[in-house]
């Protein structure tokens, strides 16, 4: 960061360790931050792929109030003309899908 480059791939592994060791709130907050920071950087994708993260950790965690205003914030960016369609339907079906059925466990 001191040097303005985005660790997104860091933060990601960051959030991903506190998911498998069963910190879910810890996951949450790491991709949240990791959302809010890909905004400030312009890196769309990213935001969206940890939007889609932090919605499906919600999900996995009984955090449905929570999970519903993350999938709000994720589907107003799917919109997005500047997001590639690929990324939209992957988003769509890996994880949108996933987080507001929460049906199949192993996620991120």
């Amino acid at each position: 960061r001191a040097d303005g480059e985005f660790p997104a791939l860091a933060v990601h592994r960051q959030a991903a360790s506190f998911y498998h060791e069963g910190m879910y709130q810890s996951a949450i907050a790491r991709l949240d931050d990791l959302a809010d920071e890909a905004a400030i950087f312009g890196d769309l994708v990213t935001q969206v792929w940890a939007l889609a993260d932090e919605a499906w950790v919600q999900g996995q965690s009984g955090k449905k109030i929570d999970m519903d205003r993350t999938v709000i914030r994720l589907e107003r960016l799917l919109t997005s003309p500047y997001l590639p369609d690929d990324v939209v339907k992957e988003v769509m079906s890996k994880r949108l899908g996933e987080a507001t059925t929460i049906s199949s466990p192993g996620g991120m």
